[in-house]
């Protein structure tokens, strides 16, 4: 799934497909580059949000945990937060 969730992320950046987008941080940070850059911060991070309540892990008890869990996403959470903020 990684490979496919990556070329997925390159294809919506224009880009050709060489970083791991889902699996490597730095890579996941230049995508959130990109959303700066292209004005889908907003958007991207209602997805963050959404993705986070539909995880089979246990909602965090507390606002704090909450969004120390959304701060530390991992990077493949990130690829599914993008790719729906883009398509949506």
């Amino acid at each position: 799934m990684s490979r496919e969730l990556d070329a997925r992320v390159a294809k919506v950046m224009g880009v050709e497909y060489t970083d791991p987008w889902s699996s490597d941080v730095s890579a996941a940070y230049r995508m959130e580059d990109w959303i700066e850059d292209n004005g889908v911060q907003a958007r991207y991070a209602q997805a963050m949000v959404a993705s986070f309540l539909y995880l089979d892990d246990p909602i965090p008890d507390t606002d704090e945990q909450f969004w120390w869990a959304l701060l530390h996403a991992t990077p493949e959470q990130r690829c599914h937060a993008f790719l729906s903020a883009v398509d949506g």
